[in-house]
């Protein structure tokens, strides 16, 4: 076993070579597209050598999900700080300065920032099965978050079938309305969007947690 004060540097190697890449994979997917980048150009750009790349990752679309994952993980942190019921309050719950954004529109917001990463991923573009597995990270987001609000709401909910399965069916659901968001160019706001998907989705769902929906 490694002693701690060498394994603190190791660790500390390991995200400076991997905070490395993903600089170098963001100017190089601004500057020519992500199938134009090569793993040679990353590890260029990032000055490390491929043998180092390889110990980190088993080709560039491991690094442009990782990155991806990241982003979902913050995400996940900031709705988690926001009360289960206000899902279900579009319009009705005001921004706040700890709360700027409803949950929702968060989650477009979100996408928006983030399109080139969304917009990759979700089309596939160059990433094997890389849908698949953003629904994957989705779900397992939206489970963790159902999970944690659960314990300390559940007496206000009537759930009567697994968890996992809504978390499922909510990721597949935002999934697909935000690629045809992105893919039509944003032709509504964020904003715009979050009173979409309300329609949408939140009345059958709302019904489903048995949760009082506020419209």
């Amino acid at each position: 076993m490694k002693p701690v004060q060498e394994q603190e540097k190791l660790d500390r190697r390991v995200r400076k070579t991997r905070r490395a890449l993903r600089e170098a994979m963001q100017n190089l997917m601004a500057e020519k597209g992500y199938e134009q980048v090569t793993v040679e150009e990353l590890t260029e750009r990032a000055d490390i050598g491929r043998t180092t790349f390889y110990l980190h990752y088993s080709a560039k679309q491991d690094l442009l999900l990782e990155q991806f994952d990241e982003l979902l993980d913050q995400l996940v942190e900031q709705l988690t700080e926001i009360p289960l019921s206000s899902w279900s309050q579009q319009g009705k719950v005001l921004p706040t300065e700890d709360h700027p954004e409803r949950p929702i529109c968060m989650i477009f917001n979100h996408a928006a920032e983030n399109e080139d990463l969304y917009r990759i991923v979700l089309q596939g573009e160059g990433v094997d099965q890389a849908s698949e597995r953003l629904q994957t990270m989705m779900t397992n987001a939206v489970n963790a978050y159902l999970h944690h609000k659960l314990g300390d709401e559940r007496e206000k909910m009537t759930l009567e079938f697994p968890v996992d399965l809504f978390g499922n069916y909510f990721a597949g659901a935002m999934l697909g309305v935000i690629k045809w968001w992105l893919e039509a160019g944003q032709p509504y706001t964020p904003q715009e969007m979050e009173g979409i998907f309300f329609q949408m989705f939140l009345p059958g769902a709302s019904q489903a947690l048995g949760m009082e929906l506020d419209q």
